[in-house]
């Protein structure tokens, strides 16, 4: 049997991001599904935390938006934070989100994952829900080859099983939009083509994250959709 740790949407929380894989038990592999950056006011230390951790991580919206410098289509909090990120982060980490695909399928045991941040149809930026029609969603899964399609960008964690196909998101780590403000991730434990999938909540310190958001003359806004998990 093999594990498969699942995260996603970091965001440069690395208070979140180290509670989170404190709380992981000898996982065989992490896949990240982008978005390592935006919103909060750590981008170096989460990069490096991520490339130390060995873990495997695609490029999301933000990620892409660092590399390119384009932040138009972003709301204006989203901007902020990013023209932020954009003076603070290192020329070698920008290299780094450069250097990761938009898409990641690996073999464990007789099962293949496919992760992408938005969705096969658009891999940066298409916002997939758990109220998408059902028939939409087993289309996205029958876009690709994989067992397992794993997808990011909505911040809101999803289990969707199609008798040989699953559909997952784990949430977000840095920064949760489902009402609840604990760190979201998955374990999907793989036995043969056997799956099954764990959802866990990790509590760490909002408090210290949303006094450095407003120490670094982040907009305020985006301290207390932490606390609220919006």
């Amino acid at each position: 049997m093999k594990s498969v740790a699942i995260i996603a949407d970091i965001h440069s929380n690395i208070i979140a991001l180290q509670e989170v894989m404190k709380s992981m038990k000898n996982v065989d592999h992490i896949l990240c599904a982008g978005d390592l950056v935006g919103y909060n006011p750590w981008p170096n230390e989460s990069i490096r935390f991520i490339q130390e951790k060995g873990i495997k991580s695609i490029m999301g919206n933000h990620d892409a938006a660092i590399v390119d410098g384009s932040y138009d289509t972003m709301n204006p909090q989203a901007k902020l934070a990013l023209q932020y990120t954009h003076k603070k982060i290192s020329q070698e980490n920008i290299e780094y989100l450069n250097s990761i695909s938009k898409k990641l399928t690996i073999q464990v045991e007789d099962v293949s994952l496919c992760a992408y941040h938005g969705s096969p149809l658009s891999p940066l930026r298409q916002y997939v829900y758990p109220w998408a029609p059902r028939r939409f969603l087993r289309t996205l899964v029958d876009m690709v080859e994989g067992e397992v399609l794993i997808l990011g960008h909505t911040h809101i964690p999803m289990i969707f099983s199609f008798n040989d196909k699953l559909l997952i998101n784990p949430g977000s780590v840095g920064q949760p939009r489902d009402k609840n403000p604990q760190a979201s991730y998955m374990i999907l434990q793989i036995e043969g083509k056997k799956i099954n999938v764990e959802h866990h909540r990790v509590y760490y310190n909002i408090d210290v994250v949303m006094s450095k958001i407003i120490e670094d003359g982040l907009p305020i806004a985006l301290a207390h959709r932490l606390k609220k998990g919006i």
